[in-house]
C-alpha cells in the first residue's frame, strides 16, 4: 500500500476530521470483528482436537483391552494350562478316551 503524502495527511485531519474519525472507527470494528472471529474459531478447533484426542485414547484402550482378551482365550485354548502336559492328574484312559478307571482284560 502506498503511503498518503504529507500535505494529504495535514489537509485530511484538518478539513474531514469526522470522516476520518468514522473510516478509523469502522477499520477497528472491522479489525475486532475479524479477531473474535478467529479467537472463537480456534477455540472451537481447540476443543475439536481435544476430543479427538480423547475419543482416540479411549478407542486405543478398548482395543487394548479386547485385543488382549481375544489372546489370552486363544492362548488358553490352544495352549492348556502347563499342569495339563506335566501328566501329574493323569488318570489312565480306556481305547475310547475315556478317563477313570481302567481295567485291562
Amino acid at each position: 500500500m502506498e503511503k498518503a503524502p504529507e500535505f494529504l495527511k495535514d489537509y485530511t485531519k484538518e478539513t474531514a476530521q469526522s470522516e476520518r474519525d468514522a473510516l478509523a472507527q469502522e477499520i477497528r470494528n472491522k479489525r475486532n470483528e475479524y479477531f473474535d472471529r478467529k479467537s472463537k474459531e480456534q477455540i472451537e478447533r481447540d476443543e475439536r482436537i481435544e476430543k479427538l484426542k480423547n475419543l482416540s485414547a479411549e478407542i486405543e484402550r478398548l482395543s487394548e483391552t479386547g485385543v488382549s482378551k481375544v489372546l489370552n482365550y486363544a492362548a488358553r485354548r490352544i495352549y492348556p494350562s502347563p499342569q495339563a502336559f506335566s501328566g501329574a492328574n493323569r488318570q489312565p484312559c480306556d481305547k475310547a478316551g475315556n478317563q477313570g478307571s481302567f481295567q485291562h482284560g
